[in-house]
């Protein structure tokens, strides 16, 4: 899998243009929810001089693994976000884009949740 297909993917289903929103860092760049303007994925590219090749990552706001995500090698801690519902990806070892799509999915809901907590 590459980084192309999963923004390929957000644009077509949720209409997310990728944003690089640092002109010092193009290899940073972040997808937002369109509705509500959170970010729900951070893509790094890096150059590995090493191999000459370029490793892709991303951090995706998902929430919390299943089991059978958490058993996933490709699944990580995340490479530069902070907090509990940030998940990493590395690209380069994704089996199934299906599995990374399901994953922004439940990123774009999850930041589209809205209710109330009732103390009583």
């Amino acid at each position: 899998m590459e980084l192309s297909e999963l923004t390929a993917y957000a644009k077509r289903k949720f209409h997310i243009q990728e944003e690089h929103k640092w002109a010092d860092f193009p290899y940073v760049s972040v997808l937002c929810d369109p509705h509500t303007g959170k970010w729900v994925a951070f893509l790094m590219r890096q150059w590995d001089t090493d191999t000459g090749t370029e490793i892709q990552r991303c951090d995706i706001k998902c929430g919390w693994l299943s089991r059978d995500e958490s058993d996933k090698p490709y699944l990580t801690q995340p490479f530069r976000m902070k907090g509990e519902k940030w998940v990493g990806v590395e690209i380069e070892e994704v089996d199934s884009s299906e599995a990374v799509f399901r994953l922004l999915d439940r990123a774009i809901a999850a930041g589209r949740q809205q209710g109330a907590t009732i103390v009583l």
